[in-house]
């Protein structure tokens, strides 16, 4: 297997191990050859047309730090989202999603602009709420959902909701989560280019911040954001959140790969599991709060993002006034309610505080290591720093689970697998990614023939001790706003 960590296509040049796992083929020309043709050239009139390729991302170090303003790392992968667009005659939204068979395009929904906009252009909020009650579909309500905001915040004009909208994605079972932020990133770049507006990243960041809380009242989502946006091909974009920042990216070495691996496994129950776990670390925040003006701590510069917090201070300060562990309805007695509209606090649900509160913590000094590490393996070209970041994947990877409790046993195993290999066989570090319970696992692994075969090895090794089938995703894209829409 030839694995090309810039490229966006990956070849196949020995045999896979058996039938244990295989690599996600990334059909780029063809996704965007049948969008093009079978849904935007059949329309009348002769108005542009655009397609743009929204990369998913996959979270190295930092994931679940939206709202408690970590540093996020995050990689473009070679799978992504085609989005096509074209004004429409009919004023109304068109939506469909070109499967990836040989049939016909399916799920095609048209929503009338008179639903939404009165007069002078104006979107009504009771008709934004009945919409959203009516839709079923997720993917759906992203899209309509993502328009609405970009229109409510100056982003694109109220035109932007007379357009068809189609979208294929080159894998069927990725990520839902991050495949639902990558199609409306594509769907605000496609369409802000038909109207040659200009959209940026912060500005989209805060649009979808409302669709994530008024639309989809989901907790989880919005971290890849900043990848899916301005991520360069074979780098690591670094976004600080909350306020949404930016921070540049971070390269990769050229003999270097971070590759994902999907355990094929995603337990139903991740996204409850997680909202907890931000209940919980909210209700730390706000303790944590309440100590330090209870004791006046002024050194501090607290401005109520646990992220700001040091390992040391956490330590010396708050953690051992920290409840282990505290029922809701004790919580709301002594403290009242969270302020965060996506973390409800339930009455009868147990919450671990002290174990949620802390991961992001150390996860913050975690993230900042990793930087400064691979910082340092680009500029000495040793492999000790490697060691290093991959120390830190694993720990990430251990806190994730047992911090935060979203873990799994298939996570687990597939990552002391690859640790067995070990830093010898050149794969240097592995952690969990994304939602948590199952998914994908991260791996920092050299481009050498040895590594690619220890690689294989270890995913040979958890189809035979799981009989799960392993998916390899390899290669990288640019983001949206570097790589912009093309004319269809």
């Amino acid at each position: 297997m030839a694995l090309d960590a810039k490229a966006a296509v990956v070849t196949s040049s020995t045999p896979s191990v058996g039938t244990s796992h295989r690599t996600r083929p990334v059909e780029t020309d063809w996704t965007a050859s049948k969008l093009a043709t079978e849904v935007l050239r059949p329309l009348d009139g002769a108005k542009p047309r655009y397609i743009t390729q929204a990369p998913l991302p996959l979270d190295v170090l930092g994931g679940m730090g939206q709202y408690v303003g970590a540093l996020v790392l995050s990689l473009t992968l070679a799978d992504h989202v085609c989005v096509a667009v074209q004004p429409s005659e009919n004023n109304s939204l068109s939506i469909c999603h070109v499967g990836h068979t040989d049939d016909h395009e399916v799920g095609v929904v048209h929503v009338a602009l008179d639903r939404l906009v009165a007069g002078a252009g104006v979107i009504e909020a009771e008709a934004i709420a009945i919409l959203a009650s009516e839709i079923q579909d997720d993917t759906v309500i992203g899209v309509v959902g993502i328009l609405v905001e970009c229109i409510r915040h100056g982003l694109l004009p109220v035109t932007a909701l007379s357009t068809t909208i189609s979208f294929g994605l080159t894998h069927s079972s990725i990520d839902d989560v991050d495949f639902q932020v990558a199609l409306m990133s594509g769907v605000v770049v496609s369409i802000a280019k038909v109207l040659n507006v200009t959209v940026d990243a912060i500005s989209c960041h805060t649009a979808f911040q409302a669709v994530q809380s008024t639309w989809m009242r989901r907790a989880i989502g919005l971290e890849g954001i900043g990848a899916i946006l301005h991520g360069e091909a074979h780098a690591l974009s670094q976004v600080r959140c909350d306020p949404y920042t930016c921070m540049g990216m971070l390269p990769l070495p050229d003999d270097i790969a971070i590759v994902g691996i999907d355990t094929g496994v995603r337990h139903s129950h991740a996204c409850e599991k997680y909202t907890k776990a931000r209940v919980a670390s909210q209700m730390g925040r706000e303790i944590v709060n309440r100590i330090i003006e209870h004791d006046e701590l002024t050194d501090l510069h607290w401005d109520g993002l646990l992220s700001r917090l040091t390992v040391n201070d956490y330590i010396d300060r708050f953690r051992d006034r920290l409840p282990a562990q505290i029922k809701g309805s004790d919580y709301i007695s002594h403290f009242g309610s969270i302020d965060d509209p996506l973390a409800v606090i339930e009455p009868s649900v147990m919450y671990k505080v002290r174990s949620r509160t802390e991961h992001h913590i150390y996860e913050q000094a975690r993230a900042v290591q990793f930087v400064e590490a691979l910082a340092r393996a680009v500029r000495t070209r040793k492999t000790s720093p490697l060691v290093e970041v991959g120390d830190l994947m694993y720990a990430s990877h251990w806190s994730y689970g047992q911090r935060s409790g979203l873990g799994a046993i298939e996570t687990d195993l597939l990552v002391n697998i690859l640790r067995q290999y070990g830093s010898d066989c050149e794969i240097y570090g592995a952690k969990i990614s994304g939602r948590g319970c199952g998914g994908i696992v991260v791996v920092l692994m050299r481009q050498t023939d040895q590594a690619r075969a220890a690689l294989d090895s270890a995913m040979a090794d958890y189809h035979q001790q799981t009989s799960l089938s392993p998916t390899l995703l390899c290669g990288s894209l640019p983001g949206l706003i570097v790589s912009g829409a093309c004319s269809a």
